[in-house]
């Protein structure tokens, strides 16, 4: 089974954006990954994912114990199911101010685990914690960060964590700092 987990744009939430987070233009919108500096290499088209359902934390911080991180391996997309992007709303204040966050702890291991994919149904909210992290511990091991995603519940389907295959499918923007993307989960029909 197929599972579209990327953000549906509409003309309203593109004018909500535009309000809201001007900062977000152009390659920022949607379902998105920052791309500074960086292309998207054609190996992470395809992944080998895990989905962690954090919903039950309500805007608190992500920490390493809300999660099985026997469960992530070398090269993987790794997500984390907020449920944010779909009782928020994509788009209004609310979602660019008080979106959730992952802890220094729980990237520094997910960059330890050499994940090549971190996926979020919220956006960062701030300039990344992650490239915080890098300065400090383990240079040059950064993954893809994918913004907006949403869906993720379906993944899950009743589950604390799921695995699932990632296709990811990046629009080729040259100098800009973000890239929209398009990102297709298959689990198996149960």
């Amino acid at each position: 089974m197929l599972i579209d987990v990327t953000l549906r744009m509409t003309s309203q939430m593109l004018l909500s954006v535009i309000k809201n987070a001007a900062h977000c233009f152009p390659g920022h919108v949607g379902t998105h990954f920052d791309s500074i500096g960086k292309e998207f290499p054609l190996e992470y088209l395809e992944r080998h994912g895990v989905v962690f359902d954090v919903s039950n934390l309500d805007g608190q911080e992500i920490k390493v114990s809300d999660v099985d991180l026997s469960l992530v391996q070398a090269g993987m997309f790794v997500a984390f199911c907020s449920n944010y992007s779909e009782t928020i709303g994509y788009g209004s204040n609310e979602y660019f101010d008080k979106s959730p966050k992952i802890s220094y702890e729980l990237i520094y291991e997910l960059l330890k685990k050499n994940v090549c994919i971190v996926g979020l149904d919220f956006g960062r909210p701030t300039q990344c914690r992650i490239q915080k992290i890098l300065r400090y511990c383990l240079e040059g091991k950064e993954p893809f960060v994918i913004e907006n995603l949403c869906n993720l519940k379906s993944i899950l389907n009743g589950r604390k964590a799921a695995y699932f295959k990632a296709s990811t499918f990046p629009m080729h923007y040259e100098g800009f700092s973000g890239n929209p993307c398009r990102v297709i989960a298959k689990v198996e029909k149960k």
